[in-house]
């Protein structure tokens, strides 16, 4: 992947928007999510991060976000599932991400076995960023709020 045109050590002060949409699209989609590459936790997340995200029973910290990369990565192998930004806007401190992802299972996911069958969902993404790192995030499932697994409609999905 190119390297963005910055150093996170040298970030002393707030980022522009466009260098914050620059860091969100380089090192929290692409190196995260994408690549499952977890060195970059320390680069894009705050320590006092907070995910307000309606369909999760519990609360979500950076301390979390291995585990939940890891459990993607798992059920949805390198090559078999893809974040996309559909949108990115960004003014201030705020990031705006119209996401969609699409991948085929390949192993157990939020207690469906797995089935070999494509997932496809969408999610609405609010990023706060301090310093260039994300501090605060609101995340919408596009769909019913009820639960995530209801929500994106993976036991529908994924089951035969």
């Amino acid at each position: 992947m190119a390297q963005p045109a910055f150093e996170a050590t040298s970030i002393i002060g707030n980022l522009t928007p466009e260098e914050n949409k620059a860091r969100f699209r380089h090192y929290y989609i692409d190196e995260l999510w994408n690549a499952g590459n977890l060195e970059v936790v320390d680069e894009i997340l705050h320590d006092d991060v907070y995910y307000h995200q309606p369909s999760f029973e519990a609360e979500t910290r950076k301390a979390d976000m291995p585990a939940i990369i890891e459990s993607f990565h798992k059920a949805f192998p390198s090559g078999a599932f893809t974040f996309k930004i559909e949108e990115l806007v960004a003014e201030d401190d705020l990031v705006f991400a119209f996401l969609s992802f699409v991948g085929e299972q390949k192993d157990e996911f939020c207690g469906v076995p797995s089935s070999g069958k494509t997932l496809r969902f969408n999610v609405l993404g609010f990023y706060r960023f301090a310093q260039g790192k994300i501090v605060e995030c609101r995340k919408h499932n596009v769909g019913q709020n009820v639960d995530f697994v209801t929500a994106m409609g993976i036991r529908e999905q994924l089951s035969a």
